[in-house]
């Protein structure tokens, strides 16, 4: 196989990863942004459990308690999915540019390759000039 059809699939490769690894990326900002929007929520419904300066009675006192505490855990999953998120967004932010600096690095190649097979084509045709003008 010809070296410039192998750059040019390398190419194709390239940006194929790096456009599929952008959609991966879009998407885990949009879990992010909706995880945060249920983290506040989260917060809001915890501070309605606590009344302050209202007399509660036992059983009341209780349910709060508990549902407080049902919040707080859920709260801290939505905590620990956001720690993940953010991770995989600095993750797929670092393949982003690696298939980027990959995409560049083989652009260069592909265009050294094709200004050293133009300038071979025109020494061949001076050549073939020249042995036309001995003959």
């Amino acid at each position: 196989m010809p070296k410039h059809r192998i750059l040019d699939i390398l190419k194709r490769k390239s940006h194929i990863n790096r456009v599929k690894t952008q959609s991966e990326l879009t998407d885990t900002v949009t879990k992010i942004e909706s995880t945060k929007k249920l983290e506040s929520d989260l917060d809001f419904n915890i501070e309605g459990t606590i009344e302050i300066g209202v007399e509660q009675l036992g059983y009341g006192l209780k349910v709060n308690s508990q549902l407080r505490q049902s919040l707080l855990a859920q709260k801290e999953i939505v905590e620990n999915r956001l720690e993940f998120l953010s991770n995989q967004q600095n993750h797929l932010q670092k393949v982003v540019q690696n298939e980027q600096l990959k995409s560049k690095k083989i652009s260069e190649k592909y265009k050294d390759f094709n200004e050293k097979f133009e300038m071979e084509k025109e020494l061949k045709q001076l050549e073939n000039i020249l042995s036309l003008k001995k003959l």
